[in-house]
């Protein structure tokens, strides 16, 4: 599961590469060795509000992988539900996902330290060698168990029932600046932004 690749990383603590388009490309370059394992990349739902950067990299990582035997691209016209069913792992940077698969028993490898880490279901590294061991042994790697399944939908919901309020406006950068939005990289940011609260 891909980040949007023109994002900054450090919104991803320890994240073990430069930003996320090295991340899905130095990932998917080991993908390709593991040919007993099928592997399905999925791309960020927000890309397609971004900047040209964010479709160049995905043009980028299509043509470099669209011929590799054991890596596909989720069609677009696909609900992410359909993934449930036959997704063994998810492997993200830091994404929510890693803790929205869970309740549904499938385990996450990160490339950082998500903000869920610490459960045992996540399998996270701020090491770019350890991370990319973990994928070579993968199939080592086990589903969760039904109690585990019950303890992390309750955290979900937990989280989810503490309402707190999130705010989505769309601006101009320099009102975004001025509003105190945080940012890194500002010049490869479109002239409208959405900013969240």
């Amino acid at each position: 599961f891909c980040h949007c690749l023109t994002d900054g990383p450090h919104g991803c603590p320890n994240l073990c590469f430069n930003d996320y388009f090295e991340w899905l490309d130095e990932t998917l370059m080991v993908a390709k060795e593991i040919k007993d394992v099928n592997w399905i990349v999925k791309f960020h739902p927000d890309r397609v509000r971004r900047n040209v950067g964010e479709r160049r990299g995905e043009s980028k990582i299509r043509e470099k992988y669209n011929n590799v035997s054991n890596i596909f691209f989720f069609p677009e016209n696909y609900s992410i539900a359909s993934v449930v069913p036959v997704a063994d792992i998810i492997v993200t940077a830091c994404g929510e996902v890693g803790e929205e698969m869970a309740c549904f028993g499938i385990p996450t490898i990160a490339a950082g330290k998500p903000y869920y880490g610490n459960m045992k279901y996540i399998h996270s590294f701020s090491d770019k060698v350890e991370y990319k061991k973990c994928l070579r042994e993968i199939s080592k790697v086990n589903k969760l168990t039904d109690e585990e399944k019950i303890k992390t939908e309750e955290l979900v919901n937990q989280w989810i029932n503490e309402g707190l309020d999130v705010t989505v406006e769309e601006m101009s950068k320099d009102e975004a600046i001025a509003s105190g939005a945080e940012c890194m990289f500002i010049e490869k940011y479109p002239d409208i932004v959405t900013v969240y609260k």
